[in-house]
């Protein structure tokens, strides 16, 4: 929740398309709240049942977000963690981390920082017998393998010079949308 916060509230303020919001927190009782700004519009899961000039206005709208989120870059990658500004932090996945601490990963420098890190997370899955419990063996040699290529790999090696705020679980429901198909917001 932290990093969303930061995420959101740093977008909000660089004038991205998002609802502001709002977090409060209280270290005695040892629970974070977050208040977010209403919406209007629905999700853009159907775009179906929208017409051909609708759905343009959506694709449009959402190009030009991506394009706004650029005015936010950064020399890592990470996730952003609230400070006296956002900054980024460890690499923090809903549905993958580390048994043990540190539980995320990052911030990284390079590409193939962020790839090996998540290989070697699931190459321990696989050991533990979390993940590829079909074919353990053939997963975990196919991860040594993808490691082997990706440490190989000269241009992901490169540290990278500028990287910008990307959805981490973009399905089109997190675009919210007016009939007309303008793209009031996105939102998560």
């Amino acid at each position: 929740m932290m990093s969303g916060t930061a995420t959101q509230h740093s977008l909000f303020t660089a004038g991205v398309k998002v609802p502001n919001i709002w977090l409060a927190t209280d270290p005695s009782h040892g629970f974070n709240l977050c208040f977010v700004e209403l919406l209007e519009g629905m999700p853009w899961t159907r775009p179906s049942n929208l017409g051909s000039h609708q759905v343009l206005r959506t694709v449009r709208d959402y190009a030009e977000w991506n394009i706004q989120c650029t005015k936010l870059s950064y020399d890592r990658i990470g996730s952003l963690i609230h400070g006296n500004e956002a900054t980024i932090g460890p690499f923090i996945w809903l549905d993958k981390w580390n048994p043990e601490p540190p539980y995320f990963p990052g911030p990284f420098r390079t590409l193939a920082e962020r790839y090996m890190a998540f290989i070697d997370m699931n190459l321990d899955y696989i050991t533990l017998g979390i993940n590829s419990r079909r074919d353990p063996l053939k997963a975990y040699l196919l991860h040594l393998e993808l490691r082997e290529l990706i440490a190989s790999d000269v241009q992901l090696s490169q540290n990278v010079e500028e990287t910008f705020i990307k959805h981490g679980d973009a399905g089109g429901s997190h675009i919210m949308v007016d009939t007309e198909g303008s793209i009031s917001g996105i939102i998560d």
